[in-house]
Formats: C-alpha cells, structure tokens, sequence
C-alpha cells in the first residue's frame, strides 16, 4: 500500500513538469525572483520524474516477468519459478506466482499419477476380462470334447470287460509258458485301455459326491505322489503357509488333482540336472486360497499353451504319459469352483496355479 501511495504521489507531481518549464519561461520575461521561483519548482518535479523512472522500471520488469512465467506455464513447463528482487508488494507477487505455479505443479503430479494408476488397473482388468474369457472357452471345448470322448468310452468299455474277463479266465488255466505270458499281458493291456476309459468318463461327469470342508495344506501332505517324488532323487519343497485353508471339496479329487500335478511335474523334469519341485499355498482375493506346483522341467512352448487342457495333448516324446492329466484337473478345479492357469518358459520351468474358493467358514485375512 505504500509502494501505491508513493507511486500515486510520483506521477502526479511528474505531470507538473511540462506547465511549469513553460511558467518558468514566461516569468523570466517577466519577473527574475518568479522566475527563480519557478525554476526551483521545475528542478524539484524533474527530480520526482527522475523517481518515477526508478519506480516504473522495476514495475515493468516484474510484468515482464510475470508474462514469461505465464507462457512457460502455458507450455505445460511447471517447473518454472520467478525470482523475486525485492521485499516489497512487486516481490510479493512474484512469490504469489510461484505458489500458484507449485500448485500447478503438484496438481498436475497428483493427475499423472491417478491416470497411472488408472491405466494399470484398466490393463489389469482386461488381463483377468481375458483370462476369464479363455477359462470359458476353454470350458466349452473341453466339456464338448469330453462328452465325445466319454461316449466313445462306454462303447468301448463293454466289449472291454469281456476281453479283460475272458483273458483272465483262460490265463488261469494255463500252464505257465509264453502262452500265459501273452494273455497276462493282453489282460495288463486291457486295464490300461479301461483306466483311459474311466478317465475320459470322468471329465464328462462332474463330482457328485458332496463336498465337505477340508484343509488343504494337510492334504497336499498326505498326496503319494509327493512323496513318491521325494524318493525318487527330485528335491521337493513344501512352501505351506502356516495358517490353515479350509476348502469344500471331495477328497478323492482333489488328492487326484495334486497328484496329477506332480506327476505331470516329474515326468517334465527328466534328464535335467536340475530337479526341484516346490508346492505352494497361500491365501489371497480374502476368500480364495491358491495352490501352486512349480517345477524345473523343460517348460513348455508358447505354442502349445493353447492345447494344454485338450485331451490326449502330451509333450512326452516317449508317450508314458495319456495327455487327460491336465484336462482332468481342469474338470475338478471346476467342479470345486475355481480357476487354474499355467505359466512356462522353455529350459526354465512350469508353474500351474489352482485358485480354490475357501468354506464360507473360513475366517477371511485382515
């Protein structure tokens, strides 16, 4: 308010400066001590013009200053920061525009980072809107195909029984010779044909059984598969959490499940120098409890991730394997309500996840 004042001040008296050159010039035609007078009077608004200029410049360069700020903000550079040159309601300003221009700053920060976010859950989003699209048609295809393979598999089941029961039959009647060896082995054939059968009737019919609460970590531990691994050279790492996850499910099928798993796991891990199976569980999603088979085999291509579900698909080279067992944990985990997803990378290894709803019992994380 002062600086206002003043500046008030300097420019009306600088506006004295033209009448009264020309008083001073009449009264020196006229009068010398009015002239003189007059003269003192010019000499003291020439020293108020002389003020304004000081006044004025700094002025001007705070606007000038002030306009390049504005254009650097315009330009979305919100960095930029005025320096202010003096204490006074011109620096004032100047540190005024630099909070604006802070603020600016930090809003646009904050924006970013919102729209960040906002990105990564919209990518997230359309990974889970994709995956569930693929555990969809994957269902559809699996289901269709099952219910073909499951009615290939009763028509062939019936005259199997006969085979197996006549085989059998006249093995226990021979001696024991080449005869009775090629029988024993047409009856060992047989069976082999029948456990495919069950297998493909299995993935066209879902679990009847009813389901009951059961802990999950438990009975991953009581898996044979598992500790059939274990005694057969492969490293095997029971990663349990510590708290219990109960689960609704039939017994029997998940035990089927896990064993699958890990079948499926060693078979993959043949030949390499490395052998190490790890068997995870934790809890996420609150209500949900995810169980994971990790191996060091030989992975699995990108091609193929889109078959690994089919029926009879293997990758064993040697044909030890049918190609249901990933089909058929497809079926359970479906039957118990949840999802399951493979990731791989060649010469590295395979991880599969089975994400399993918990009993509405269980008490959810905080």
């Amino acid at each position: 308010m002062r600086l206002r004042r003043r500046l008030a001040l300097l420019l009306g008296a600088t506006a004295l400066v033209p009448p009264l050159a020309a008083a001073a010039a009449w009264a020196m035609e006229v009068n010398p001590w009015a002239a003189a007078a007059a003269s003192g009077a010019l000499a003291a608004a020439a020293s108020l013009a002389l003020a304004r200029a000081s006044i004025t410049r700094p002025i001007q360069r705070t606007l000038d200053l002030l306009d390049q700020g504005s254009q650097e903000i315009a330009a979305a550079r919100y960095s930029h920061r005025l320096l202010a040159e003096q204490p006074d309601e011109l620096g004032n300003l100047v540190t005024h525009f630099n909070d604006m221009a802070k603020g600016v700053e930090t809003s646009n920060e904050t924006l970013l980072a919102m729209f960040g976010d906002l990105l990564k859950e919209i990518e997230e989003r359309e990974r889970q809107l994709r995956e569930a699209q693929q555990q969809i048609l994957r269902s559809q295809r699996l289901s269709a195909i099952a219910e073909l393979a499951a009615g290939v598999a009763h028509e062939v089941n019936n005259p199997l029984q006969g085979i197996m029961g006549n085989a059998e039959l006249v093995s226990g009647e021979l001696p024991e010779g080449p005869s009775k060896q090629a029988l024993e082995e047409v009856v060992e054939s047989a069976r082999r044909i029948a456990n495919v059968t069950r297998t493909l009737q299995a993935l066209a019919t879902a679990e009847r059984s009813a389901h009951v609460p059961l802990e999950l970590n438990e009975l991953v531990r009581r898996v044979p598969d598992v500790l059939e691994a274990a005694g057969n050279g492969v490293a095997v790492q029971l990663d349990l959490s510590t708290e219990p996850h109960l689960v609704l499910g039939h017994e029997a099928a998940l035990v089927d499940l896990v064993g699958h798993l890990v079948r499926n796991a060693v078979v993959s891990m043949d030949g390499r120098p490395l052998r190490e199976l790890r068997l995870t569980t934790r809890r996420v999603e609150g209500q949900a409890v995810r169980l994971e088979v990790a191996d060091t085999g030989c992975g699995i291509p990108e091609e193929h991730m889109g078959r690994l579900f089919n029926p009879f698909f293997t990758q064993n080279r040697q044909r030890r394997a049918q190609g249901l067992g990933l089909s058929l944990c497809h079926r359970i985990v479906e039957d118990h309500g949840g999802r399951i997803s493979v990731r791989s990378e060649v010469d590295l290894g395979t991880t599969v996840s089975v994400l399993l709803p918990l009993a509405p019992s269980a008490p959810s994380l905080r």
